[in-house]
């Protein structure tokens, strides 16, 4: 089975008529969701709000697409949605899919948004596109997780399908190239994990990049460059290359019929996902029984794998490295009683007695 084609098929066929109502309003609140991240990028981190502006400025273009919060600033589309992508996941409140683990709305959002306005799009031309990215980039996740994020960034490598599935679906694209973007969308996937202990700015640009191979794999196409057909599937393709365990039947599982866009989780704290069970199970603990943070000589925390190997640092340095640590969240939510954007700060990630606990 060609499942690149099914997907390709699904993506140049879909129609704003074959959305159910409930997917509809949940591209709605993805797509509100991911800009309320992005402008909050600005007070939050403004060291990668301000990268991402200027990164755009380089390519500025008064008839391109704008990038979200700034006054006035347009780009050419793939250079705003790179760096509105960036804003989404600067602060790491963005949404999460969890069994294909991508921050799926700060990948299918910015190209979304950037080529409806350069485009011209209707609101409903824009939700199909998001939505027609959204199904892609999830399935493509569940097809090579887990032992994909082993080393791969789920949200940049994965996401560059998602991304340009909306893009190939905004531009228009037939069944023929909308498979040529995913072929070329497919020779870009890239990413890695390594940012987990350091807490760089690449775990914020990785979405961003996304995105803007996302439109630039879908403009390609357009213009009538060629890819692989079979870039998923085929024996040297993604999911053999980008994973141990590669499960093909994910991507095309309950396609067109079950939308995994609904299945999208919102971060109510702004901290790696996997942080908020322990960080809502501690703050429980806490209120319930006035628990004296100077009483605490341990916090054990029962979890999966992927927690202790990706998720607990306990030498935090940066802002992003302590939003990716289960171990200071929950260190943080147990002293201060709550977990804000606050409990993020740098001067109290290098609270001495926060470091003692």
């Amino acid at each position: 089975m060609n499942e690149t084609r099914t997907l390709a098929e699904f993506v140049a066929n879909l129609r704003y008529e074959d959305l159910p109502q409930a997917v509809v309003e949940q591209a709605g609140r993805i797509v509100i969701d991911t800009v309320g991240c992005a402008i909050s990028a600005w007070t939050e981190d403004p060291a990668k709000a301000h990268l991402a502006l200027e990164v755009a400025r380089l390519y500025g273009s008064d008839d391109g697409a704008s990038v979200i919060g700034s006054a006035g600033t347009r780009s050419q589309p793939a250079f705003a949605a790179l760096a509105n992508g960036i804003l989404a996941n600067a602060a790491d409140n963005d949404d999460t899919h969890k069994r294909a683990l991508i921050h799926t709305g700060s990948v299918v959002v910015p190209p979304a948004l950037a080529l409806a306005q350069t485009e011209r799009l209707c609101g409903r031309d824009l939700i199909v596109a998001l939505v027609a990215g959204y199904e892609v980039a999830v399935r493509v996740g569940m097809a090579v997780m887990p032992t994909h994020y082993r080393y791969w960034h789920s949200t940049a490598t994965n996401g560059t399908f998602g991304a340009a599935a909306t893009a190939a679906k905004a531009l228009a694209l037939d069944a023929d190239g909308v498979q040529r973007a995913l072929g070329l969308a497919g020779t870009q996937a890239a990413g890695l994990n390594t940012f987990f202990e350091s807490g760089d700015m690449t775990k914020s640009i990785h979405p961003g990049k996304a995105a803007f191979n996302g439109i630039l794999s879908a403009q390609l196409a357009r213009l009538g460059a060629t890819s692989p057909l079979a870039i998923l599937e085929h024996p040297r393709g993604y999911l053999n290359a980008f994973s141990t365990e590669p499960r093909p039947e994910k991507l095309v599982e309950g396609l067109g019929t079950n939308w995994e866009i609904l299945q999208n989780g919102f971060k109510y704290f702004p901290s790696i996902l996997a942080s908020h069970a322990p960080i809502q199970a501690t703050l429980a603990l806490v209120h319930k029984h006035g628990i004296d943070p100077a009483q605490i000589a341990r916090i054990t925390n029962e979890t999966y794998n992927t927690v202790k190997t990706h998720f607990s640092n306990k030498d935090v340095s940066t802002v992003m490295a302590a939003r990716v640590s289960v171990p200071y969240c929950m260190a943080i939510a147990a002293i201060d009683g709550k977990l804000t954007q606050a409990q993020f700060s740098p001067s109290r990630i290098n609270d001495p007695r926060l470091r003692e606990e």
